[in-house]
């Protein structure tokens, strides 16, 4: 069952549950409250579905009231060259650093589903969540987290290049299989 809704259905529903006047504009002018108070209605509706859902749907508020100017990599903690590239982008980024918020997925199964990520993909796959709480992944994700800082701009445009983009993106995915087969997590 799909419970998600736009704004526009949010407010709809808001007017005729609590008898609010108006037509939704508000919500095209106030965008950050629009987005928290849509994940609120969409708290409550899945309320009724359990209280599992209840708890992702209060992580997920906590989280975009936290990141409302950061972005979130979800990254393998379990994965010690994974801990290595964090560590190497935290010292080149610098000052930049303090606007990421760094997520460890192993056995956050539950909470990434409800954070709209499938737990597999987060396994083989760079997840990063921008400001505008979108999902990118694989090298768009490196490609977002390398463009925040400087010395890593060049390195970003050059990866996205049309000719590189595909046989990078190829190596990628064959270097993650193998690491997670050597550990047997695959």
């Amino acid at each position: 069952m799909n419970i998600c809704c736009s704004a526009r259905q949010a407010s709809q529903s808001l007017q005729s549950v609590f008898g609010l006047p108006g037509s939704g504009v508000a919500w095209n002018l106030m965008p950050i409250y629009s987005k928290f108070l849509l994940s609120l209605v969409t708290c409550v509706q899945k309320l009724i579905f359990g209280y599992n859902a209840l708890i992702c749907c209060y992580i997920r508020v906590l989280r975009m009231e936290q990141t409302k100017e950061k972005i979130t990599v979800y990254y393998d903690g379990a994965c010690p060259s994974c801990v290595e590239d964090r560590e190497n982008y935290e010292k080149m980024a610098g000052e930049k650093g303090a606007e990421v918020d760094w997520f460890d997925i192993t056995g956050q199964d539950d909470q990434l589903r409800c954070m709209g990520i499938d737990p597999y993909k987060a396994k083989t796959e760079l997840h990063v969540r921008d400001e505008n709480q979108q999902v990118h992944s694989e090298l768009d994700a490196y490609i977002l987290l390398m463009r925040r800082v400087p010395r890593l701009k060049p390195l970003a445009w050059l990866i996205g290049l049309p000719v590189i983009r595909p046989v990078l993106s190829s190596l990628y995915r064959w270097m993650v299989k193998r690491r997670l087969q050597a550990s047997g997590r695959l």
